[in-house]
């Protein structure tokens, strides 16, 4: 990979990588001044059970960021080695389009929805992409 593609695609993660670790940190603090609200104590117009499902959808918000977070450290490892944007399922390109909407995104969109369809099973032609066959034998969601 030419090397300024790979420090493009290196500054494009790490950019990315920061805004998802502020939103997390954003979240945590949310979570954090939840947590502080005391059985029974009323809250502006919300109760405690009203704070209650809000802290709880806090902390999930804390869970997927995390999660997000860390899908990036095999992103930067790859584009670190030049694979970035290689599809691990069939080994094509991944589209641009879809590496803008999921900078960590590990396969292309046709071996994505494939997976989505055949119970996660993908099923290849002789090329390495994904059957055509497979595509039009999917079951609805």
């Amino acid at each position: 990979m030419e090397e300024m593609v790979q420090r493009g695609i290196m500054k494009m993660l790490l950019g990315e990588r920061e805004k998802f670790r502020q939103k997390l940190i954003g979240a945590k603090k949310i979570f954090k001044e939840e947590l502080r609200v005391e059985d029974g104590a009323i809250v502006g117009t919300y109760t405690t059970d009203c704070c209650v499902a809000n802290s709880v959808n806090n902390g999930n918000r804390v869970d997927r960021f995390e999660k997000i977070l860390a899908k990036f450290v095999p992103a930067l490892v790859k584009a670190e080695a030049g694979t970035y944007g290689i599809c691990t399922k069939c080994k094509e390109q991944i589209s641009l389009g879809r590496l803008k909407a999921v900078p960590f995104a590990e396969t292309c969109t046709e071996c994505k929805n494939l997976g989505k369809f055949v119970g996660n099973t993908t099923i290849f032609s002789s090329n390495g992409r994904a059957s055509e066959n497979a595509l039009m034998r999917r079951a609805p969601i």
